[in-house]
């Protein structure tokens, strides 16, 4: 939903640390997309204490702002998490 709606610091609070570098690379993304839709399915989690591995699909229909041209693209991800004060965030640059 953060995606979706174009908020870097909604989106910032996923993650256990967000770099300025992660930040201007959304940013740079979210400037090239209009009518952004994302799509997360077949997510597999395997949880070991406070450390988790999620791998899903994810899938994003935009139209590229720069060509005017509608675009989908569909990725598999792997991501690791780590529980912060009982809240399930995305490790830095995984």
């Amino acid at each position: 939903q953060a995606t979706e709606q174009r908020e870097i610091r909604a989106l910032a609070a996923v993650y256990a640390e967000f770099s300025p570098e992660q930040e201007a690379a959304q940013q740079r993304y979210f400037e090239n997309v209009r009518d952004l839709s994302v799509a997360i399915d077949n997510v597999d989690v395997v949880i070991v204490g406070d450390e988790a591995i999620a791998s899903y699909t994810r899938t994003d229909d935009f139209v590229d702002a720069r060509t005017g041209r509608p675009m989908h693209v569909s990725v598999r991800l792997t991501k690791t998490l780590r529980r912060v004060d009982g809240v399930w965030k995305l490790a830095a640059g995984k």
